[in-house]
């Protein structure tokens, strides 16, 4: 299959930005999703995403101004270290951007569009000495389930958001 070209086309990139090492394929798969952000549309993003990360993350029309919320840093990518979890399923860490910001990526092959696309995203989060690893995609499930449940309460569609809410709670409204 053919890559997915759009008006953003996140998917063009200059062999000349990166250098030759042996991550090339991951690291054209990162740079990728890192343009797509900075272009700030959501359907750019989506081109670079897996479909369970799409299906996720990013269901939501509103989905990029929650990424954003996130503080996921863009620039320039640096391979540091490569996993093969499966054979279709990679964890790569990388530093990002003038910072070299340390994140850990799952990116995955999907037949349909013939190429790595990113799966998830792994980020250190320090807070009052705590240090965390969040998953963007879990921070991202409860963002968009928030914000669907706060649409339903503003257009008072009682049915939907009953269907959002937990047995307990449901009973309680």
């Amino acid at each position: 299959a053919l890559p997915i070209y759009t008006e953003y086309n996140p998917l063009v990139y200059s062999r000349e930005s990166f250098r030759e090492d042996p991550y090339e394929s991951e690291q054209i798969t990162i740079q990728r999703f890192m343009n797509a952000m900075d272009l700030q549309q959501l359907d750019a993003v989506r081109l670079t995403s897996t479909p369970s990360f799409k299906q996720e993350a990013l269901r939501h029309p509103d989905s990029y101004n929650d990424l954003v919320l996130l503080k996921i840093p863009t620039g320039d990518v640096e391979v540091l270290e490569i996993d093969q979890v499966s054979d279709d399923q990679k964890r790569v860490k990388a530093a990002i951007g003038e910072n070299k910001q340390k994140l850990t990526f799952l990116i995955g092959f999907d037949p349909d569009q013939n190429e790595w696309l990113v799966d998830d995203i792994f980020m250190k989060q320090k807070k009052d000495g705590v240090i965390a690893v969040r998953s963007v995609s879990d921070q991202m499930q409860l963002l968009v389930t928030v914000r669907e449940f706060m649409e339903s309460a503003q257009q008072g569609n009682r049915e939907n958001l009953l269907a959002q809410t937990s047995v307990e709670f449901r009973d309680l409204l």
